[in-house]
């Protein structure tokens, strides 16, 4: 904690929190050494040194010439028979003096009575040579029979007490017995104010001193080296910056500083430091800021962030100022990290004293249902477990790997598709008596069957099979038998002739009458149709969700042509309303026949009725490494726990409700439960700064990288896709714009689209063979075919002119944040409307990529990869909240 202190106080310095043994500072590096010397050094070993003469050896080798080093050491150095470690020092520096201290003179801190030395060397400006040892590397007698150094025989005045021959075992054979009634300490001053020595040594700025570089100083830092100021950009070697203004080197020295001492108190803090230790740290980061802003202004101020944004600390000493007013430059409150503990330590549950407890414990510290896990917290077999906890937990069937049964909580199981849960149950039950229990729970759950009469029907519903559009289209017209078509002539002939048929097919997402002209009787012209209009054409309308229309032809001089069309507001009303005519026969007939009934009844309840929203409960989430001072609202916690549990999510709170820390807190808790490894939050450009200092305002000591505008420059955007790939970051913020600058694979890309085109292929494959080249369908699914392959030779020319960067799958990124999603809601929406509002015919380029990405995750994350926030899923149309769940 000592060596933790000096760092943050001399930030500049270089430190070495280690054993001096596994120290490795440079020889003739310091001017000056001061040790209390007690572990071997290969690099001594030729010598055979004791430990203090070790250390003596060592400490000396590390002194520039004329430096000074002061240290206390056995008086066995200066005693001893054995006169190879004077002698080494002596060959190496001059002896300034020495003092013998009585042997009591550390007993009340050591609780030991030994004689000791405190010796001062000077550092020759050049080696002893040939030149003759001095006398103090030898021993003499005094008149007493002592053998003492010579240097103490010459001068008594320098022993703080009465020689004697010592009885201790372990001594050098002399013992400094302490004069009775003296006062060591005012002894000791008189001794050394003997003392003197030549310095000469400009003075030195501690604020700019050296510091050592070494290869593992992290990447896009500021630091000081030999009074000069470095940047390193790359792992090569660092760039000195000397292009700076005095004022804008000041500038950056002191948020050098006010970085440190924040890391300290952070590191600090994560360490479990005391209270009285925190308090020092923070004494230095408050001092060091109030310095600075007293000088500089706030951190936040342009002429700061200017020179100190690409530092990866910037976003770290901005969450320091926490209430300001940049417009004046005025500080109004700091950050919690200045007075108070912000990060609690934490510590795993080791023991539960139920299964109950045991269960809760696991999903707070597992995120699952984690049987052994739990067997050693509270002691009980997983089957005692499984007894006690009842319906709390439920197996889960696995009709593919029958043998493979794993465990759900009550509120995931009992959610979801409870109809399908339902039938798997039931076949489960039939083959393992264990699931048995199931059966019950999930029809006590199970929503209501509807009715025929609960039920709205309308025609263009896809849910519905086209036999029965077919059927009622004929039963309906009344159409000629010789116009109607049975499923053996598709395959006896392959086509249809002048034959009237209805088909749907979802590639297009359009239904289809054909030769809707073939019948002219009165219930196709009249009842049902107009003139202009057969009851088949306004069919194929109403069944695509078109309103029916009528042209005419009218002159326009002004044309090239003469004449234009225009709708025929009379003609296109009547047609309107047959088509409505047509909905109510549709809606009188559909459930008239029972089994027809009965069937419809069964595929809407099974397709649009079986669903159970799932609750999710946050209160048991426990987020370690969260600031202490932070405390997440009911309805943050429960949409984390939805975030975590559920797969991807979607934020959709309005402005206030904390969606940022939902976010950040479902990326931190995510990664400790092992769910994912590397986030990326995507946002919008004016706040990625304020989101890297939110980030850190919650989670204090979270490693994430903020990219700025530079790093997506062309000459550094590899560096930087290569920093997110090999970084273990806890999150990469990025703005929207950037996020298009990391290319998803054109291989994946086109593969993905290619899917869509080859389904394409099938469907206009099978239409040409029904219906003949020329069909509406076939038109409209090599329209959509057209613009999909457009798309991927544009994917593939890009990919080209950039094959040398790092692609998005290689980055590590295993689940994405978009915040403010509303802004990628022009997505390509195939739909048969016209004039929807919200809806989109054409896909941007932002949007058609981030949904790729999407698939991509969900590919690889099981659809566990993406959480969107917006305040705003809805601006203009309903319509819109279909894209976000495209996403």
């Amino acid at each position: 904690m000592t060596g933790l202190s000096q760092k943050t106080s001399y930030p500049s310095a270089d430190i070495e929190v280690t054993g001096f043994e596994h120290s490795h500072f440079n020889n003739n590096a310091f001017d000056v050494v001061v040790g209390n010397y007690r572990v071997m050094d290969a690099a001594y070993d030729d010598q055979k040194f004791k430990i203090h003469d070790y250390f003596l050896a060592k400490s000396v080798d590390k002194l520039k010439a004329g430096g000074i080093m002061a240290c206390v050491t056995s008086s066995g150095t200066m005693d001893k028979m054995d006169a190879s470690a004077r002698m080494y020092l002596a060959e190496r520096a001059e002896l300034i003096g020495a003092v013998r201290l009585p042997n009591n003179a550390f007993k009340a801190n050591a609780g030991t009575e030994v004689t000791t030395d405190i010796l001062f060397f000077q550092k020759r400006e050049e080696p002893l040579g040939d030149k003759p040892y001095p006398e103090w590397t030898m021993l003499s007698e005094t008149e007493n029979e002592l053998r003492i150094n010579s240097y103490f025989k010459e001068h008594s005045e320098m022993v703080l007490g009465t020689l004697e021959k010592s009885t201790n075992p372990f001594s050098s054979g002399v013992d400094c017995i302490p004069i009775p009634g003296a006062d060591l300490r005012q002894q000791l001053s008189e001794a050394i104010g003997k003392l003197s020595a030549e310095i000469n040594r400009d003075p030195v700025d501690m604020d700019v001193r050296a510091v050592q570089f070494t290869d593992d100083a992290p990447l896009k830092t500021f630091f000081m080296r030999e009074g000069n100021l470095y940047f390193k950009d790359s792992a090569e070697k660092p760039a000195e910056i000397s292009d700076l203004s005095r004022k804008k080197r000041d500038r950056v020295i002191g948020m050098i500083g006010i970085r440190d001492a924040a890391r300290a108190v952070i590191q600090a803090q994560t360490e479990n430091c005391s209270d009285e230790e925190l308090q020092k740290l923070q004494a230095v980061l408050n001092e060091r800021y109030d310095v600075f802003y007293k000088k500089n202004g706030l951190i936040h101020a342009k002429a700061n962030a200017t020179v100190f944004r690409e530092d990866d600390g910037f976003a770290l000493i901005c969450s320091l100022e926490k209430d300001f007013d940049l417009k004046k430059g005025i500080l109004k409150n700091k950050a919690d990290i200045f007075t108070k503990r912000t990060i609690c330590q934490f510590s795993e549950v080791d023991h539960a004293d139920s299964s109950e407890d045991a269960l809760i414990v696991s999903i707070q510290y597992r995120g699952r249902i984690d049987f052994p896990y739990m067997e050693q917290l509270c002691g009980k077999s997983k089957q005692e477990m499984i007894s006690d906890l009842g319906d709390k937990i439920f197996p889960v069937p696995d009709l593919v790997h029958p043998d493979h049964v794993s465990y759900q909580t009550a509120d995931e199981y009992l959610s979801g598709n409870i109809r399908a849960k339902l039938n798997e149950a039931r076949v489960a039950a039939s083959q393992n008596p264990m699931f048995e229990r199931n059966i019950p729970a999930l029809e006590a759950v199970l929503p209501p069957k509807l009715r025929a009469g609960d039920i709205k029907v309308r025609l263009g519903a896809t849910w519905i099979k086209p036999e029965y559009i077919r059927q009622f289209m004929y039963e309906t017209l009344e159409t000629p038998r010789y116009y109607q078509v049975k499923d053996k002539e598709f395959r006896r002939y392959g086509g249809l002739g002048n034959k009237i048929n209805v088909e749907y097919v979802p590639e297009a997402g359009l239904w289809h009458v054909s030769n809707p002209k073939s019948d002219t009787s009165i219930k196709a012209t009249r009842d049902f149709g107009t003139k202009e209009l057969t009851a088949y054409q306004i069919l194929d309308d109403v069944l695509n969700l078109r309103a029916p229309k009528v042209y005419m032809t009218v002159p326009d001089p002004g044309s090239e042509r003469g004449e234009k069309r225009v709708i025929d507001g009379e003609a296109t009303s009547l047609a309107q309303k047959k088509a409505a005519a047509l909905q109510q026969a549709f809606e009188n007939w559909v459930f008239k026949d029972p089994e027809r009934a009965a069937d419809l009844v069964e595929t809407y309840n099974d397709k649009f009725n079986s669903m159970r929203p799932r609750e999710y409960d946050g209160s048991h989430l426990i987020f370690p490494g969260m600031a202490a001072d932070i405390n997440l609202r009911e309805h943050q916690r429960n949409a984390i726990a939805h975030a975590l549990y559920g797969g991807n999510a979607l934020f959709a709170h309005c402005v206030g409700a904390g969606k940022t820390y939902e976010m950040i807190a479902t990326a931190m808790e995510g990664k400790r439960l092992g769910m994912h490894h590397k986030s990326l939050f995507v946002v919008p450009k004016h706040l990625t700064s304020q989101i890297g200092e939110d980030f850190l305002r919650l989670y204090p000591s979270a490693n994430i990288l903020v990219a700025t505008t530079k790093d997506f420059k062309a000459s550094n955007r590899r560096e930087l896709m290569a920093r997110i790939a090999t970084g273990n970051y806890d999150a990469v913020i990025i703005s929207h714009d950037q996020f298009k600058a990391l290319p998803l694979s054109a291989e994946r890309a086109t593969r993905q689209m290619q899917q869509e085109v080859d389904t394409l292929t099938e469907s206009i494959d099978r239409e040409r063979a029904m219906n003949g080249g020329k069909s509406f369908t076939v038109k409209a699914l090599e329209r959509q075919r057209r613009a999909l392959q457009q798309q991927i030779e544009k994917l593939v020319t890009a990919a080209k002119k950039d094959q040398q960067n790092v692609t998005f799958e290689q980055l590590g990124i295993d689940h994405i944040f978009v915040d403010e999603a509303h802004e990628f809601k022009n997505l390509l929406c195939p739909t048969k409307l016209q004039n929807l509002t919200g809806i989109s015919n054409s896909a941007s380029q932002k949007a058609m990529d981030l949904f790729l990405k999407c698939r991509y995750l969900d590919e690889e994350t099981g659809s566990r990869g993406v959480t969107l926030a917006t305040g705003t899923p809805i601006s203009n149309s309903i319509t819109e909240i279909h894209t976000m769940l495209r996403y």
